[in-house]
């Protein structure tokens, strides 16, 4: 039986967090980059209050990076 690579990659987490903004969505035309830049909102201040927590260290370059991959 074949397998199928793409059910093998495993997404970001902002690319998840995208899709679940955009099936929120019920009204047409639904717009991904909405989605999207409410994602990274959102990862943003999750990190920025777990900073804050002390439960994430302070790794700016890996977010910087993250944001500019979509």
């Amino acid at each position: 039986m074949p397998s199928d690579d793409t059910s093998n990659i495993e997404e970001d987490p902002l690319t998840q967090l995208a899709r679940v903004i955009y099936g929120e969505m019920n009204v047409e035309p639904r717009r991904m980059h909405v989605a999207i830049d409410l994602a990274k909102q959102i990862l943003a201040d999750i990190r920025r209050i777990l900073l804050e927590q002390a439960l994430r260290t302070g790794d700016e370059t890996k977010l910087v990076e993250s944001e500019n991959e979509i």
